[in-house]
């Protein structure tokens, strides 16, 4: 995953100083669960088997990708939608984003938000996403 970011990237950089975050899995401590949830929007992990969030170092900047690999390809959009539905667009407190997409394929489902203040788009993303994929994606959110 933390490549496929890494690709993400390269196509659409930005400004800010960031960094690729990988999601460990195996960490069941409490602070690893709310960071899991606060970055994906999941409750529970068991339909992912890996994932990784690119994220501002520090600064107010609104944007989050986030990747995971999901353990069944036929449960990925669910896994989409349910991220939807929970991440919180302004869990930078101080900033907010204001566009929201999620694009899946196979196994891999990608979650941008960003502040359009930026300069970027979601829709930019989802087109990287499609780059680094060689393929359209099989669905967008």
């Amino acid at each position: 995953m933390e490549e496929n970011i890494n690709k993400i990237m390269e196509e659409n950089p930005v400004e800010f100083m960031g960094g690729v975050i990988p999601l460990d899995l195996e960490d069941v401590s409490e602070d690893a669960l709310l960071a899991f949830e606060s970055y994906t929007g999941l409750k529970t992990r068991e339909l992912i088997k890996e994932g990784a969030v690119y994220e501002p170092m520090m600064g107010s900047q609104a944007f989050s990708l986030v990747l995971v690999r999901v353990t069944d390809p036929a449960k990925a959009e669910q896994v989409a939608r349910d991220m939807k539905a929970n991440i919180d667009p302004r869990k930078w407190i101080c900033v907010q984003a204001d566009q929201v997409m999620l694009a899946g394929y196979g196994d891999v489902v990608m979650f941008i938000m960003l502040d359009s203040a930026l300069g970027k788009t979601a829709q930019s993303y989802v087109d990287a996403f499609e780059k680094v994929c060689g393929s359209k994606p099989d669905f967008t959110l």
